[in-house]
């Protein structure tokens, strides 16, 4: 299991797929809330650990080195002050919050240099390993670096191989998976449950056609609005869903599987056990 994306990723206004997201809370916010879950998740034993793309000035000034790349977030933060013994992943270094300013064999020294060990989705895999053996050759202690983050991987599989999780059950049903993690997972995002109103599905394919129907339809009229897709698709709908006057409910999903579906569909039958 992986815990992410630390240190915090949820209270950000844009998409580190896209740029790179400024988080200007305190430190002391960014303990006694933000990373709250990640040290309960390290207490249990969680193996894995990603790292998210933000630049957070509370915790690393350089405003061009996104945590992921940072070893006051990477090293300093997760593994000695946290005490994580894991696996440390980066997240995507293929999303712009990264490559927009650094090239695979940039991102791929850096993210290395500052803690992690799984470097995920380079842009060029070939040119950020070469760059990694160019570097190793030249400089000892970063071949020391390699050595080390290999050797941490290398008992991480041992220990599943050893020591294996329990497995899926054959047979299990994939769609039961998802609708047992979707009842945990679905979010209550905006509540007028007085009524439950006229329910619409909405998806990146429709949200354009969803907002022009609400537009015409008579400010009465209630509407639920269960948003199979990822929460980033609100920003987009923001501000026609700000003038919209009716009774408004908003559910979250976050993906479009049949077992999400009958999740939802269960979820608004017992109304309270929204998350």
């Amino acid at each position: 299991a992986v815990a992410k994306h630390f240190p915090g990723h949820g209270d950000t206004d844009a998409d580190s797929h896209l740029q790179l997201p400024v988080v200007r809370h305190s430190r002391r916010h960014i303990d006694s809330v933000s990373l709250y879950p990640f040290h309960r998740l390290i207490a249990d034993g969680v193996g894995g650990c990603m790292v998210a793309h933000l630049h957070i000035p509370s915790l690393d000034t350089n405003r061009k080195v996104p945590s992921t790349l940072s070893a006051r977030v990477a090293d300093s933060l997760l593994r000695r002050e946290l005490h994580f013994d894991g696996l440390i992943f980066t997240d995507g270094l293929d999303m712009k919050a990264v490559s927009d300013s650094y090239n695979a064999g940039e991102a791929a020294c850096m993210a290395l240099a500052a803690g992690n060990d799984v470097l995920l989705l380079p842009v060029d895999v070939e040119a950020a390993i070469d760059s990694l053996e160019e570097r190793g050759r030249r400089d000892t202690a970063f071949c020391r670096l390699i050595s080390s983050r290999c050797r941490r991987v290398l008992m991480a599989k041992y220990r599943q191989i050893v020591a294996p999780l329990a497995p899926v059950r054959p047979g299990g049903d994939v769609h039961d998976l998802n609708y047992r993690l979707a009842l945990a997972g679905v979010t209550l995002l905006r509540s007028d449950w007085h009524t439950d109103g006229l329910r619409v599905d909405v998806t990146a394919g429709n949200y354009k056609e969803v907002l022009d129907s609400l537009d015409r339809m008579v400010d009465t009229q209630a509407v639920t609005l269960c948003l199979y897709d990822s929460p980033y698709l609100l920003n987009r709908m923001k501000e026609r869903l700000d003038l919209c006057r009716r009774p408004l409910n908003i559910i979250v999903a976050y993906h479009d599987l049949p077992g999400v579906r009958r999740a939802v569909d269960t979820l608004m039958v017992r109304r309270g056990a929204f998350s």
